[in-house]
């Protein structure tokens, strides 16, 4: 019986998780990380800065950049695997952008569970 030789995009494919001496030179180079699963496998991102934030959030109040604010900020943020990778899972998977995108926006300190009060008269 012979083997089926593998596809270029199969060879491609990131580990289903991150190895562990992958995720110290990540910690090492960028600090904090972020580690999402998903169906197709675990991907890591670093925590957004103040304008790449400031920018999605512009996007997301923007009805014609809207649909792709979360996509741009995945893009601008991840860290593994490379970005032909993550697009061969988003192309595969599609929902996994949105996985991603929402656990980005957490992790870079969006609380819509964020304890309010309100003080004084009206």
């Amino acid at each position: 019986m012979s083997e089926k030789p593998k596809t270029e995009n199969a060879a491609a494919r990131p580990p289903k998780e991150i190895p562990a001496d992958v995720i110290a030179k990540l910690e090492a180079e960028h600090g904090e990380i972020l580690l999402v699963k998903t169906v197709l496998g675990q991907v890591a991102f670093r925590n957004p800065r103040r304008a790449e934030y400031k920018r999605f959030h512009q996007e997301v109040h923007n009805d014609k950049r809207r649909a792709d604010a979360g996509e741009n900020l995945i893009r601008t943020c991840i860290v593994f695997p490379s970005l032909a990778e993550f697009d061969d899972m988003l192309d595969r998977k599609a929902g996994i952008g949105s996985t991603c995108a929402n656990a980005l926006t957490e992790f870079a300190g969006s609380d819509g569970d964020a304890e309010q009060k309100k003080v004084g008269t009206a």
